[in-house]
């Protein structure tokens, strides 16, 4: 009779041991997903704000770039209105010219 105490006994140990080894995988299991998920969080908020900070970076360049071709053609628009002012007198010199040898 002692033997099946004994028998019934270490099955009852090995029996905790498997309720046990399950809680614990279990524990892991769910550990891990939820580290799995605030690992998957962490680098979607990094892409979150390297996305945004490269949109800021975009946003200056091309107002850099704007702001440049204003001056560019600011430059030019004076220029031209440079050129315009002294070939005004060259074209009334030259209508002048004509109208004189016509009359």
């Amino acid at each position: 009779m002692e033997i099946f105490q004994e028998i019934k006994e270490f099955e009852q140990e090995a029996d905790k041991i498997i309720v046990n080894s399950e809680k614990e995988k279990n524990n892991i299991i769910n550990k891990a997903k939820k580290d799995a998920a605030k690992f998957l969080m962490n680098k979607e908020e990094e892409l979150e704000k390297s996305k945004e900070q490269k949109i800021k970076d975009y946003q200056k360049k091309a107002e850099e770039i704007k702001k440049q071709k204003i001056s560019e053609g600011e430059k030019n628009l004076k220029s031209l209105k440079q050129k315009s002012g002294k070939n005004i007198s060259k074209a009334v010199d030259f209508v002048l010219g004509k109208l004189e040898q016509e009359i």
